[in-house]
């Protein structure tokens, strides 16, 4: 429901909401570990990392519910740089919500991280090898996300692959990764939908990459 809401204040009322959700998220996601004490009760509780991590999971969210709407009042490539990469690098017990939610993030922003793809390739293939599941099929999603054709950004692959323009030159640094990430996670993943992902999106980059993903199927 309050995404439904977000979504709507945004369509109607981009000029209003949109500098008022990314201000809010922004100082969010700058101040993880100062946020407002819950009010008292019968037995308070302190405000502890977890409603941190659930803030910045929300913010995240938040910003990238409506990407198009969002980009031209957010710096994405910032929020990548400052934000992103560190979270999803974080590997304190408890955080994969928030690890989730950054790679998320990657996926719906794509088109806007063209100008640093080594920086999203490395973070979504590091995503892909994260030892929480979940996070891991995160990631996977992030390949699908991208509805634009740009093909130096992992995160829109299965579209780009089966684009003319695709660039194998983008992808081969990170191709021994790619392969050897999704190989693993192929039999991590339980369900037939997550193994059906797993296999079109290994199977479409093979087929545009060929020359160059030769040396790495051998791994």
């Amino acid at each position: 429901m309050a995404e439904t809401v977000l979504i709507h204040l945004l369509s109607q009322r981009l000029d209003v909401a949109g500098p008022v959700v990314v201000q809010l998220c922004v100082q969010i996601l700058s101040s993880p570990h100062s946020l407002t004490p819950l009010p008292p009760s019968p037995a308070p509780a302190p405000v502890t990392d977890a409603h941190a991590m659930l803030a910045r999971e929300a913010a995240y969210r938040a910003l990238g519910i409506a990407p198009f709407e969002m980009a031209p009042h957010l710096n994405v490539l910032s929020i990548l740089s400052t934000h992103v990469l560190p979270d999803i690098a974080n590997n304190t017990p408890g955080y994969h919500p928030v690890r989730r939610r950054a790679v998320w993030f990657i996926g719906s922003f794509a088109e806007s991280f063209a100008a640093v793809a080594p920086m999203a390739y490395s973070a979504i293939v590091s995503s892909l090898k994260d030892g929480d599941i979940v996070v891991a099929l995160s990631a996977l999603e992030a390949l699908n996300k991208c509805n634009s054709p740009l093909p130096v950004l992992i995160s829109s692959l299965p579209v780009v692959a089966d684009d003319c323009s695709f660039e194998k030159a983008a992808v081969q640094p990170f191709l021994n990764d790619i392969v050897s990430a999704l190989s693993a996670l192929l039999f991590r993943a339980r369900d037939t939908d997550s193994l059906l992902r797993i296999i079109n999106v290994t199977s479409i980059l093979i087929e545009r990459s060929q020359a160059i993903v030769a040396p790495s199927s051998a791994h």
